[in-house]
């Protein structure tokens, strides 16, 4: 970046420091090797050989491949419920963005934003974005879990249970071996622990509510407890 009516100047980059390899010149700022870093707004503070204040702004664009990041990185939803992924990351101001599912399937959306409304347990796969510029590609990938609540009857399958506030939480699962205890769309919560089958909460929280399912890893079984803390 240079300016030759420049007779002395001061630079600096605009919101943070100036990189580590840059030369200063009376008339120029030179910045030895590129990197991903370096991009920005720079300003610079000169005098010019008639003693008059200049001040210049210059904007400084890296081209690169891109870097595709997907948040979140998996979902849990139940049947009937939408899921939303977003797809960004570090690209030039030219790229394209697309989406595809594990089986290959293009998606077509308009944007940065995937989603899924009145999703099925068939719309349980892993998603895909894809950003693109002339440099590169880079792709990321996302997960949705689906859960069916309900039987081929349309009849809700979950059983009801209400909890007074700080007391004991228990729910057994039909099996008492090799169960696998979820908490649907959210995790687990951190004090609850597993006891021969069953799931124990010593003193329940008001972020204790919610859905729960146990799914025998030997027989597939799989059972819903929705759970309503009273306060």
């Amino acid at each position: 970046m240079q300016d030759s009516s420049l007779h002395s100047s001061e630079w600096i980059k605009i919101n943070a420091e100036l990189p580590d390899n840059v030369i200063i010149e009376p008339d120029r700022l030179i910045i030895a090797h590129l990197e991903k870093g370096s991009g920005g707004r720079y300003k610079c503070m000169s005098v010019d050989g008639e003693g008059t204040h200049i001040t210049k702004f210059f904007n400084l664009v890296n081209l690169y491949e891109p870097k595709a990041e997907i948040y979140p990185k998996w979902l849990k939803r139940t049947v009937g419920a939408s899921a939303s992924f977003k797809c960004f990351g570090a690209y030039t101001p030219d790229f394209t963005i697309a989406w595809s599912r594990s089986n290959g399937q293009n998606l077509d959306v308009n944007g940065d934003t995937l989603t899924l409304n009145d999703i099925t347990t068939e719309d349980e796969d892993s998603y895909e974005c894809i950003i693109e510029n002339e440099f590169g590609q880079s792709r990321a990938t996302a997960q949705l879990f689906v859960v069916n609540l309900h039987d081929d009857e349309g009849e809700r399958i979950a059983e009801y249970k209400q909890i007074e506030l700080h007391n004991e939480l228990q729910l057994a699962c039909p099996a008492a071996q090799n169960v696998e205890w979820t908490k649907v769309e959210s995790d687990l919560p951190h004090h609850a622990f597993i006891e021969d089958g069953k799931l124990l909460i010593s003193r329940v929280d008001e972020e204790d509510g919610g859905m729960y399912r146990c799914r025998s890893q030997d027989d597939m079984l799989t059972k819903y407890f929705d759970v309503t803390v009273i306060c």
